[in-house]
């Protein structure tokens, strides 16, 4: 440690001036203070133009040295310096102090120093690593200036100062528990979705990483007593989300993309800091999983807003991160984490779905019917294996149907050309229990998920906890994955996909080394990997800086979302809804008269 004589703020000013011509490099102004806080000031004050370094100014009481994030910003600048604690570089001293009165306090020279040091152009710098109980606005020392005022003070102390805010919120979030609530919107209705099951895996496995911090759940009133019971024990709070405006958090964590406007204004107004999931970039892409161009429009702006003033973002792979980025250029790399999700899926207990029949054979294929996920190549993929391989099995293919997006009609014109004795094997269900799930995977020959593009992509890792293989295409976060294991294929050719599902059914301990394989990709993509790297993100988002800037917008005014005011986007999406909406419902209507008309 360099040369420093400490000297207590309650001494005479004259003491400083001793100290001065004693030859000390630097002067600390504090009683006694701790080696390890002196070793912290001194590191401070080499930045560069700077005359004195005080602790960053937190509401706590004493002194706190905690640790530092590679993403806080230098050493801000302070308005003034703590005159209880800092320290005092002696060449600024000495060349200023000789024209100030020395009479009284050492606290009120350096108070004296501390103003004309600033007139001179040097700067009082917060000190990273130090957190104590004192605040510039309270400064009552500073020499009214023209122009200086108590509430200038405030604000560059504050918010203004995004440097200055950082520090002080990062220290603020080290000296107690954090405080996180993960927006659960999606957690209405049933709880079978993946990105459902994402968000409540995600709380309770932040929970399990550090159970000293304070993980929150925001879900809808309809649903909290169930969201409750499924997370009884794991040390999480279920909040009521239409009350969650009140609460007094850290981060604000929605780790999955934004459809609707009206939820957008929990994540502009709570929390320090926000951080947001963009599990992928499918739907911003596709304007065929809109109602309307407006609406396509509007998610578009919605995530991209999002995005954008996140001060953090999330993505499962790399790819999604790539594609995020390939969408959205502007978006700031160092704001940018990749943090998969879980692929140690637990299976359940179920018993033989009752939709079965006689089947006693079956190949598996586990997807919902949007275009992507290509349903239409397994049944083809499965046509091929029947006649040309000879597989004497059935095709069973389960999965939630969405209103808009749907490849029904395609894989009806298919089926339609396919042989009777061929088509009368492929049974669709729709969406299908966990325990019916289960039991299918554990019981098929293989399971084929021919997705075009996907963000992550479970399947696979869900039927290798099941014990069986899964055939997936080798592109986007399925190459990134499982690229380097024989659980994915290059081509889109059936022949050939249906070539590696026959050597599966030949040659089970193929099947197995496949199972292997994957297994040990997912070992390494586990829930509690997630927590930890979610953690690493919410350290990151409150050590930055808060993030505003403003971004350009998809059309015209009508679908803008960052320039109005939260009523006016409202009353615009509501109105951009209100045509599909009754599109849809009339649609449904007339479907249902059909049906029971028998036409």
């Amino acid at each position: 440690m360099t040369d420093v004589r400490c000297i207590s703020p309650f001494s005479e000013a004259s003491h400083i001036d001793q100290a001065i011509r004693s030859g000390a490099e630097h002067i600390v102004i504090g009683d006694q203070p701790d080696r390890n806080v002196v070793r912290v000031l001194l590191g401070a004050l080499t930045s560069s133009g700077a005359a004195t370094a005080s602790p960053v100014p937190v509401n706590v009481s004493g002194t706190s040295i905690y640790p530092l994030h590679p993403l806080l910003p230098p050493p801000p600048t302070l308005p003034v310096p703590c005159v209880s604690l800092c320290v005092l570089d002696v060449a600024t001293a000495s060349l200023i102090g000789s024209r100030l009165d020395a009479a009284g306090s050492a606290a009120d020279l350096v108070s004296a120093l501390g103003e004309r040091a600033m007139q001179y152009g040097w700067r009082h710098v917060a000190s990273p690593g130090l957190a104590h109980n004192w605040d510039p606005a309270t400064a009552t020392n500073l020499v009214p200036a023209a122009g200086w005022t108590t509430q200038t003070v405030e604000t560059l102390s504050g918010p203004a100062n995004r440097g200055l805010e950082a520090h002080r919120t990062w220290a603020e979030s080290r000296l107690r528990p954090i405080r996180v609530l993960v927006d659960g919107a999606c957690l209405g209705g049933d709880l079978h979705t993946g990105t459902q099951h994402l968000v409540l895996e995600v709380s309770q496995w932040m929970s399990r990483a550090r159970p000293n911090e304070n993980i929150l759940i925001a879900a809808p009133t309809e649903s909290m007593h169930e969201v409750e019971e499924l997370l009884v024990g794991t040390g999480v709070e279920v909040v009521d989300r239409s009350t969650a405006h009140r609460l007094d958090v850290d981060v604000l964590y929605r780790p999955y993309q934004m459809l609707r406007l009206e939820e957008r204004e929990l994540f502009r107004t709570v929390g320090r800091r926000r951080l947001v999931g963009q599990l992928d970039m499918i739907g911003f892409s596709n304007p065929f999983y809109h109602p309307s161009a407006n609406l396509f429009a509007f998610a578009r702006n919605l995530q991209r807003d999002l995005m954008r003033t996140a001060d953090g973002v999330t993505f499962i792979s790399q790819y999604g991160l790539d594609a995020g980025v390939a969408e959205c250029p502007d978006l700031e790399p160092r704001r940018l984490h990749m943090v998969s999700c879980g692929a140690d899926p637990r299976p359940i207990p179920g018993a033989r779905p009752g939709q079965l029949g006689g089947v006693e054979r079956f190949v598996l294929c586990l997807s919902a019917t949007f275009w992507h996920k290509n349903r239409v190549h397994a049944i083809e993929t499965f046509a091929h294996l029947a006649q040309t391989n000879e597989y004497d099995g059935d095709l069973v293919i389960i999965g939630p149907e969405p209103f808009y997006g749907r490849s029904t009609a395609d894989e009806d014109q298919v089926l339609g050309h396919l042989p009777v004795g061929i088509r009368n094997r492929i049974h669709r269900w729709g969406q299908a229990t966990d325990a019916d799930k289960w039991w299918l995977l554990q019981h098929a020959d293989a399971v084929t998920y021919p997705s075009v593009v996907e963000g992550f992509g479970l399947v696979p890792f869900e039927a290798a906890a099941a014990g069986t293989p899964c055939l997936s295409f080798a592109g986007t976060a399925q190459g990134e994955l499982l690229g380097n294991t024989n659980a994915t294929i290059s081509t889109w050719d059936v022949e050939a996909w249906s070539e590696r599902l026959r050597a599966w059914c030949d040659d089970p301990a193929l099947g197995r080394q496949t199972v292997e394989d994957v297994r040990g990709v997912a070992a390494l993509q586990t829930w509690a990997r997630c927590a930890d790297l979610t953690w690493q993100a919410v350290d990151a988002a409150l050590a930055l800086p808060q993030r505003e800037i403003p971004g350009t917008e998809d059309l015209g005014r009508f679908t803008q979302v960052a320039s109005a005011g939260s009523m006016s986007n409202s009353l615009r999406f509501t109105a951009a809804r209100a045509q599909p909406a009754a599109e849809r419902r009339i649609k449904r209507l007339v479907g249902a008269f059909r049906r029971q008309t028998g036409e």
